[in-house]
C-alpha cells in the first residue's frame, strides 16, 4: 500500500493491493446518493479509498472492519479534475476467497542449525494438521559455509491458514515467502 502514495509512478496502471480494513465510513451525499469510505492496511502502510453510487451499493457488504480484502483497480486522473489521480477500484474479493487461486506455494527459509528433531517433529505436526493445496518448499541456509540447499515435497501440500502462519510468525528462526 506504500507504493500507492505516489500514484504518479502507476498512471493508467492496473493495480492489486492487499490488506485489513481497519476503518470504515459510510453516508449520503448532499444529492441523496450513498457513498462510503474504507481504510486498507498492510505491513508498510494504509491507504483510503471511497466509492460512490452503485459502486459503493455494490460493495458495500467489504466494508467491514477486520476483512481481510484483495483490491484490483486502475490508477487514472480524476473526471473533472484532471490535475489529480484516483485508485478507481474494479474489483473487491476477500483475501481468504482468492487466496488459494492466488497463492501458487510457500517457502519456508530455515537456518541449518535451528534444525533438530523438535522442530522437524513441530513441522510435521503443523503440516499434517493443515494439509491442502498448496506446494511446500524448504530452503536451508548454512551462513557459516554459505551454502543453501533448495527442496520441495512432492506430495505435502498446505493449506496456509491463520494457524499456519501464527506458527512461522512466532518462530524467528523461520523465515517465509508466499509464491
Amino acid at each position: 500500500l506504500a507504493d500507492l502514495q505516489n500514484m504518479r509512478d502507476y498512471l493508467d496502471r492496473e493495480v492489486v493491493v492487499a490488506g485489513m480494513v481497519t476503518d470504515t465510513k459510510n453516508g449520503i451525499s448532499r444529492n441523496g446518493k450513498p457513498y462510503g469510505s474504507f481504510t486498507l492496511q498492510d505491513y508498510t502502510d494504509s491507504f483510503r479509498f471511497i466509492m460512490f453510487d452503485k459502486d459503493y451499493i455494490d460493495n458495500s457488504k467489504f466494508f467491514i472492519t477486520g476483512y481481510y480484502l484483495l483490491v484490483k483497480g486502475k490508477v487514472q486522473k480524476r473526471k473533472f479534475r484532471n490535475d489529480e489521480l484516483e485508485f478507481s477500484i474494479k474489483k473487491i474479493n476477500l483475501l481468504s476467497s482468492v487466496k488459494d487461486e492466488l497463492i501458487k506455494s510457500v517457502t519456508l527459509k530455515i537456518n541449518a542449525e535451528l534444525i533438530n528433531a523438535e522442530l522437524i517433529e513441530e513441522l510435521k505436526d503443523l503440516t499434517n494438521e493443515n494439509k491442502g493445496e498448496t506446494e511446500l518448499k524448504f530452503l536451508f541456509i548454512d551462513d557459516e559455509d554459505k551454502v543453501s540447499l533448495p527442496m520441495f515435497s512432492r506430495t505435502l501440500r498446505v493449506r496456509l491458514n491463520n494457524e499456519f502462519i501464527s506458527y512461522l510468525d512466532d518462530h524467528p528462526g523461520i523465515e517465509y515467502k508466499v509464491n
